[in-house]
């Protein structure tokens, strides 16, 4: 049995979580400068000791609309590979939550209806001290490909 940590973070009043493996760092928010017609969910980029590091609102990529009203949130930055180079992209949460160790075996599969997020973002529900935690798909939800496109591409 393999066994995964998981680092949980609120969302507004939402709770998630993402492999561990995935993360870089956690950082305080700090300046982000926009870029002109990129899609809506992408809050811009940050310099983060030198490196330009993309910035996504969680928020308004699982599309929640939920209050972000909160002292403490954070960015957390990821390394993906995409076309075997480590990329590093971040997105912003309400609250890093706490760490939490599952055997693969007993994740549970997406749940056909009764989440707030999209069915194609969610990798697995973990339950955690009798609380159902929806683990998101990463990888699903910052598709570089999907990333790159500017809202002119879109709208074409």
């Amino acid at each position: 049995m393999t066994q995964i940590q998981f680092l949980t973070f609120n969302i507004g009043s939402e709770l998630f979580a993402l492999e561990v493996l995935k993360v870089k760092e956690i950082i305080p928010i700090g300046t982000i400068t926009a870029i002109p017609l990129m899609q809506p969910f992408i809050k811009g980029v940050m310099n983060i000791r030198g490196n330009i590091v993309p910035i996504i609102d969680m928020n308004k990529r699982l599309e929640l609309d939920l209050d972000m009203n909160s002292k403490k949130e954070s960015i957390i930055i990821l390394s993906l590979e995409y076309e075997d180079e480590h990329h590093h992209i971040g997105f912003i949460v309400s609250k890093v939550d706490k760490v939490f160790t599952k055997e693969s075996l007993d994740l549970e599969s997406t749940p056909l209806f009764g989440s707030k997020v999209k069915k194609i973002f969610i990798k697995n529900i973990a339950k955690v001290d009798e609380q159902f935690i929806t683990i998101l798909d990463i990888e699903r939800i910052l598709d570089f490909d999907e990333l790159s496109q500017t809202t002119q591409t879109i709208k074409e």
